[in-house]
Protein backbone atom coordinates (compact mmCIF):
# COMPACT_ATOMS: atom_id res chain seq x y z
CA UNK A 1 0.00 0.00 0.00
CA UNK A 2 1.42 3.54 -1.01
CA UNK A 3 1.65 6.12 1.19
CA UNK A 4 -0.19 8.97 1.46
CA UNK A 5 0.71 12.48 0.44
CA UNK A 6 -0.37 15.32 2.80
CA UNK A 7 -2.88 16.51 -0.09
CA UNK A 8 -4.09 12.87 0.01
CA UNK A 9 -4.68 12.72 4.01
CA UNK A 10 -6.17 16.55 3.63
CA UNK A 11 -8.62 15.40 0.95
CA UNK A 12 -9.65 11.87 2.83
CA UNK A 13 -10.70 14.02 5.85
CA UNK A 14 -12.18 16.83 3.76
CA UNK A 15 -14.73 13.25 2.39
CA UNK A 16 -15.06 12.09 5.58
CA UNK A 17 -16.00 15.18 7.21
CA UNK A 18 -18.46 15.69 3.68
CA UNK A 19 -20.00 12.48 4.24
CA UNK A 20 -20.48 12.09 8.12
CA UNK A 21 -22.15 15.95 8.03
CA UNK A 22 -24.32 14.87 4.81
CA UNK A 23 -22.59 17.86 2.71
CA UNK A 24 -22.54 18.65 -1.05
CA UNK A 25 -19.54 20.00 -2.30
CA UNK A 26 -21.22 23.24 -2.61
CA UNK A 27 -22.21 23.40 0.86
CA UNK A 28 -18.89 22.73 2.30
CA UNK A 29 -16.83 25.18 0.70
CA UNK A 30 -19.69 27.69 1.83
CA UNK A 31 -19.42 27.02 5.04
CA UNK A 32 -14.95 26.90 5.20
CA UNK A 33 -15.31 30.41 3.24
CA UNK A 34 -17.95 31.00 6.11
CA UNK A 35 -16.16 30.32 8.99
CA UNK A 36 -12.77 31.43 7.54
CA UNK A 37 -14.13 34.70 7.32
CA UNK A 38 -15.24 34.46 11.39
CA UNK A 39 -11.95 33.34 12.13
CA UNK A 40 -9.89 35.82 10.83
CA UNK A 41 -11.61 37.85 13.30
CA UNK A 42 -11.23 35.58 16.11
CA UNK A 43 -7.71 33.63 16.27
CA UNK A 44 -8.39 32.55 20.03
CA UNK A 45 -8.95 28.90 18.41
CA UNK A 46 -8.01 27.13 15.33
CA UNK A 47 -9.64 27.12 12.13
CA UNK A 48 -10.13 23.69 12.00
CA UNK A 49 -11.95 23.91 15.64
CA UNK A 50 -14.24 26.50 14.43
CA UNK A 51 -15.15 24.08 11.17
CA UNK A 52 -15.78 21.53 13.67
CA UNK A 53 -17.65 23.74 16.33
CA UNK A 54 -20.07 25.10 13.31
CA UNK A 55 -20.80 21.47 11.98
CA UNK A 56 -21.63 20.53 15.39
CA UNK A 57 -24.18 23.30 15.93
CA UNK A 58 -26.13 22.77 12.61
CA UNK A 59 -29.67 21.80 13.49
CA UNK A 60 -29.79 18.72 11.29
CA UNK A 61 -26.48 17.49 13.03
CA UNK A 62 -28.12 17.40 15.98
CA UNK A 63 -31.27 16.08 14.63
CA UNK A 64 -29.25 12.93 12.84
CA UNK A 65 -27.95 12.19 15.75
CA UNK A 66 -30.67 12.16 18.07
Amino acid sequence: MQRSSEYGKLLRNKQTLKRLYLLSEKQFSRIVKEIAGKHAKNSDITHDMALFQFLERRMDAIVYRA
